[in-house]
Parts: structure tokens; C-alpha cells; sequence
């Protein structure tokens, strides 16, 4: 991962440019194979009058993409040790907010600590927030203090109706909220598939001992936190 480019510098006349350097951070994560096999007799497939076992592939693929989604939301939810020792959300990595309800002064803290984060290099990122990631148990929260409000007053203007709502079924702290830096502009979590196999490969076998089909799908996948400035999370605090 690289860090944010040097500082230009003022160049006067008839001088030379002056070099500079880029910092350097590296996270790892591996792509490991899961998978699973679904068999069927062939008098199941005779007794199918609904055709059902004709979407087991389908059902296979949706079970991945779960996966896949579910695996993300851990990386969340558990809060693993990045290679500088810390956790991702921590004090040190100044992106651990006080515990607040979902309000205009919970959003103004948590923007100012992702605005605040600075690069390897020790610039200012000045990240823009662009999605607001919640649990269902805070969906309705959530929505009500993204509401676009058609104001008379500038007071009453709503000033994170621009945020995005995202809500992750996946994710098991019920209380925590995050906010979070567009990805194609700061990276975060990382996934990937190995090279020529994207998504689930499904593939199927006909018995020879035993009558019947055998259905199997295959995920080469992995993910992990590349950075920890793209996010910050707010504890959270009961809706009063």
C-alpha cells in the first residue's frame, strides 16, 4: 500500500527539482478454497414433480455470495490486528469514536475523525464520508437522521441527507454504527478471488456405484483490511 505523494515544493528559477519519497504499508490476507457437495439419488430426481432439485446450482451460487458477504461483515464486526500491532478501530488509529446515538452530533464527530486521518507519510487524506453502515437494529435510526428535510431555515437543514445507507444483516453488534470513505477513493477491505475462477465454480457428476447426481461447489476466495483510515466506528449508545 502506498502512502499519499510528496508536498510540492517551490521550484526558482534556474534550479533544480528536488526528489521525494512515497511511505509504504503492507497488510496481508490469503485466498483459501471452500466449498461443499450436494448429492441426489436418482429416485429423487424421478420423484421431483416441482423441479426443485433443477435449482439447487442456483441455490449453491446464493449460498457463496452469502458467504462472501457474511465473511466481509466479520472482518467488521471482529476487529482484527493490523500488521503495526493495533487493532483496525483503536485509539491509536484515531477512528474509534465516543459511543453516541445516530444524530447530527454523533455523524459531526465521526466526520471529523475520518476528515482527520493523515497517510503513511503523515499528510492529510481529508476523506470524503460517503456511506453510513449500520445493523438492522439501527436501520430506522439511521434513516430517520439521513432524512432529507425540505427546510425554510438553514438550522433545519439536514446536513448528512447526502450520506448513503448501508445496512448488513450479517453484522452481530447490534449497537455499533460506521461511517465510511468512498472505496474507490480510499481502500479498506479487500477481497479477491484466484486468478481465472471469480465466484463460485459449479460443477456437477453423474454416479457410477450408485445411481443418482452430485453437485459441488468451489469458492477461492479471501479478504482483509488493507486500511484502517477508511473507517470509523461509533460504539454506539441505546436510543433513548
Amino acid at each position: 500500500m502506498l502512502g499519499e505523494a510528496p508536498e510540492l515544493e517551490k521550484v526558482l528559477e534556474g534550479g533544480e527539482y528536488t526528489y521525494g519519497t512515497i511511505a509504504e504499508g503492507a497488510e496481508s490476507y490469503r485466498v483459501e478454497t471452500f466449498g461443499k457437495i450436494f448429492a441426489i439419488t436418482r429416485q429423487a430426481l424421478i420423484n421431483d414433480d416441482l423441479g426443485a432439485f433443477t435449482r439447487v446450482p442456483a441455490m449453491m451460487g446464493q449460498a457463496a455470495a452469502a458467504f462472501e458477504a457474511k465473511t466481509l461483515a466479520g472482518l467488521i464486526d471482529g476487529n482484527p490486528v493490523m500488521s503495526d500491532g493495533v487493532a483496525v478501530f483503536h485509539a491509536d488509529h484515531a477512528n474509534l469514536d465516543t459511543a453516541s446515538v445516530i444524530d447530527t452530533a454523533g455523524l459531526s464527530s465521526s466526520r471529523l475523525m475520518l476528515r482527520s486521518q493523515t497517510g503513511l507519510g503523515g499528510g492529510k487524506i481529508n476523506s470524503t464520508p460517503r456511506f453510513l453502515l449500520v445493523s438492522p437494529d439501527r436501520e430506522t435510526e439511521a434513516e430517520q437522521a439521513l432524512a432529507a428535510i425540505t427546510a425554510t431555515r438553514t438550522d433545519d437543514a439536514n446536513p448528512f441527507s447526502g450520506l448513503s445507507l448501508i445496512v448488513d444483516g450479517y453484522l452481530t453488534d447490534a449497537s455499533a454504527w460506521y461511517m465510511a470513505a468512498d472505496p474507490a477513493a480510499l481502500d479498506g477491505i479487500e477481497y479477491a478471488y484466484l486468478e481465472g475462477a471469480p465466484g463460485p465454480q459449479i460443477e456437477t457428476k453423474a454416479g457410477f456405484e450408485v445411481d443418482g447426481m452430485s453437485i459441488k461447489v468451489r469458492l477461492d476466495f479471501g479478504a482483509g483490511w488493507v486500511d484502517h483510515r477508511s473507517m470509523v466506528k461509533n460504539p454506539g449508545a441505546p436510543v433513548t
